[in-house]
C-alpha cells in the first residue's frame, strides 16, 4: 500500500493496483482492480511465501500520439523504477526481519530452561521445547495461538497439576491471577512428581514472558533436610527423656539408700538390735529385710546406670573416628561365643517380662570387632524383648555354607511391611505411641545395620503385625 500510495503522489494521473497470489487464491490489497485491463507496466516479486505484483497504467488508458505517448512512456519508466526500488526495499526489510526472528529462535531454543512469551492478548506466541516437555500431560495443547487459559485449563483437565485436583476452579482462578499480575518465582507440583519454579514478568507492551525451571532435586533435598530436622528434634526430645529417666531412677534410689533411716525396715532392725529379749533369729531376720532393701535399691541403679550407659553408646556410636580404629583391628570372631555372651545380659530382662528367651547358638567364624558384633546381638534381642509382651524370642547362630548367620525371632506386636525400611533409619521410630509405651533412642536398629554393613554383611527384616518378627543377619 506504501509502494502504491508513492507511485499516485508521483502521479494522480496513473492507477496502480497491489495484488497478492498464494495458496488462497489472488487478492487486490490496495487499489483499483480496473487498472489491470489497460496493459498496465508490471513489476513482481516473491515475498513471505507469496507473489506479489504491483501494476500501474495511467487512469484513462494509454495515449496515441507521439509526444504524449513518450511522456507517458518514462513517466510509467519512473514509476517502475521506483516501484523497483521500494520492492528491493521491502524484500530486504523481510528477509532482516526472518532472519532475526529465527536468530530469536534459535537462542530462544538454547535456553536451558523452559521458556514461554504471551502476547498482550494472552496468546503464545513463542516457546522452547523444554518448556513443551515440563508438561508432558498437556503437551498437545501448547501451541502458538492458544491463550494461556485455555492450556492450563485444559493441563487441569488431564490432571497435569496435583496441587488443582479437587479444587480445580479455585486453582485456575488463582494461577490466572498469578500470572496476570506476577509478584514473584511461584512452585508447581506436577502429576509426575517434578516441581517446577515459575518465573513471569509483564513487558510494556502487556506481553508476558515467563521461565519455568526444574528444582525437583532441590525441593527433595529441602524436604530431607526438613525431615531430617523434624527426626533429630524429636531424637532429642526422645534422648532427653531416656537420660533423664534413668537419671532420676538412679538420684531417686541411691537418696533412699543415703536415708535409709526413713524405711521401715530399717526402724524395724534398730529396734530388734536394740531390744535386748531380742534373739539372733530374729535380729537376723530383721536384717535380711534391711539387707534385701538395700539390694532393691541397688539393682534398680545398676539397671537405669546400664540403660543410660546403653544409651550414651548408641550416641557416641555415630564417632566415626572410633569406627575407623576398630576397622583396622579386625580379627577373628566366634559368633555363637558372643550371642551367648549377648543374652546372658538379657535373661534377666526376659524373665521379668515373663517372656522366655531362648539360644541356639552354634558355633560360626567371622573375621570383625568382637564389641560391635555383640553390640549388634544386645540391640536386636534387646529390641525384640522390648516389644514382646508375651510368647518368647528365640536367638539363632548358624554357618550356611561360608556365611555366618544370625537370625533373632520374637512373638511381638509386629512391623507394618510398608515400614521394613524405615525402622533402619537414624532418628525415625515408626509410632509416637509405641515410644511412650517401650521408649528407646531410635537408634538401636540403624547401629546394627551400620555395623553388619561395615563387616561386609547385611541385615533384613520379614514380620506380620500382630504375630512378630524376624531379623536375619548375614
Amino acid at each position: 500500500a506504501l509502494i502504491a500510495q508513492a507511485i499516485n503522489d508521483l502521479d494522480p494521473e496513473l492507477g496502480t493496483v497491489v495484488t497478492k497470489t498464494d495458496s488462497g487464491g489472488d487478492q487486490v490489497l490496495w487499489g483499483d482492480r480496473q487498472v489491470l485491463a489497460n496493459a498496465p507496466a508490471i513489476h513482481a516479486f516473491d515475498v513471505g511465501g507469496a507473489r506479489w505484483q504491483v501494476s500501474v497504467a495511467p487512469s484513462n488508458g494509454w495515449i496515441t500520439n507521439t509526444s504524449a505517448s513518450t511522456a507517458a512512456f518514462f513517466l510509467t519508466l519512473a514509476a517502475t523504477l521506483v516501484l523497483a526500488v521500494f520492492a528491493l526495499i521491502a524484500r530486504n526489510l523481510f528477509l532482516a526481519k526472518r532472519s532475526s526472528w529465527e536468530q530469536l529462535s534459535e537462542a530462544i531454543e538454547a535456553i536451558d530452561d523452559g521458556f514461554a512469551l504471551y502476547d498482550g492478548d494472552d496468546r503464545l506466541v513463542a516457546f522452547n521445547s523444554r518448556y513443551k516437555s515440563y508438561y508432558d500431560a498437556s503437551s498437545d495443547l501448547i501451541q502458538t495461538g492458544r491463550t494461556f487459559e485455555q492450556i492450563i485449563r485444559g493441563g487441569v483437565e488431564n490432571g497435569q497439576y496435583k496441587d488443582a485436583i479437587g479444587r480445580e476452579e479455585e486453582w485456575i482462578a488463582d494461577r490466572l491471577a498469578s500470572h496476570n499480575n506476577p509478584a514473584g518465582p511461584v512452585e508447581q507440583l506436577l502429576d509426575d512428581g517434578r516441581w517446577l519454579k515459575v518465573s513471569e514478568a509483564k513487558m510494556s507492551d502487556g506481553s508476558t514472558v515467563g521461565f519455568r525451571v526444574d528444582v525437583t532435586e532441590l525441593k527433595l533435598a529441602q524436604q530431607a533436610a526438613e525431615a531430617a530436622n523434624q527426626a533429630k528434634s524429636e531424637f532429642l526430645n526422645t534422648v532427653s527423656h531416656e537420660i533423664r529417666t534413668p537419671l532420676s531412677a538412679i538420684i531417686g534410689f541411691s537418696s533412699m539408700i543415703q536415708n535409709l533411716n526413713i524405711m521401715p525396715e530399717y526402724t524395724r532392725f534398730i529396734a530388734v538390735i536394740e531390744d535386748e529379749n531380742s534373739n539372733v533369729d530374729t535380729r537376723k531376720l530383721a536384717f535380711q529385710d534391711l539387707e534385701a532393701l538395700v539390694v532393691k535399691y541397688s539393682r534398680r541403679i545398676d539397671a537405669n546406670g546400664k540403660h543410660l550407659l546403653s544409651v550414651i553408646n548408641d550416641i557416641l556410636y555415630w564417632n566415626r573416628a572410633e569406627v575407623i580404629e576398630e576397622e583396622a583391628s579386625f580379627t577373628r570372631v566366634e559368633i555363637g561365643a558372643v550371642t551367648k555372651s549377648a543374652a546372658d545380659q538379657l535373661y534377666a530382662i526376659a524373665a521379668e517380662k515373663g517372656v522366655d528367651l531362648i539360644v541356639e547358638a552354634n558355633s560360626a567364624f567371622v573375621f570383625g570387632s568382637e564389641v560391635r558384633l555383640k553390640q549388634l546381638v544386645l540391640n536386636l534381642v534387646g529390641n525384640a524383648l522390648k516389644f514382646t509382651d508375651a510368647g518368647q524370642v528365640h536367638v539363632s547362630t548358624q554357618l550356611c555354607g561360608e556365611t555366618a548367620v544370625i537370625e533373632v525371632k520374637d512373638t511381638g506386636c509386629g512391623i507394618p511391611e510398608d515400614c521394613f525400611e524405615m525402622v533402619f533409619q537414624s532418628f525415625t521410630q515408626l509410632d509416637s505411641g509405641l515410644k511412650r509405651r517401650y521408649g528407646g533412642s531410635g537408634l538401636g536398629l540403624a547401629i546394627s545395620r551400620d555395623i553388619a554393613e561395615k563387616h561386609g554383611g547385611s541385615i533384613s527384616v520379614s514380620s506380620t503385625v500382630g504375630m512378630g518378627s524376624t531379623f536375619r543377619v548375614t
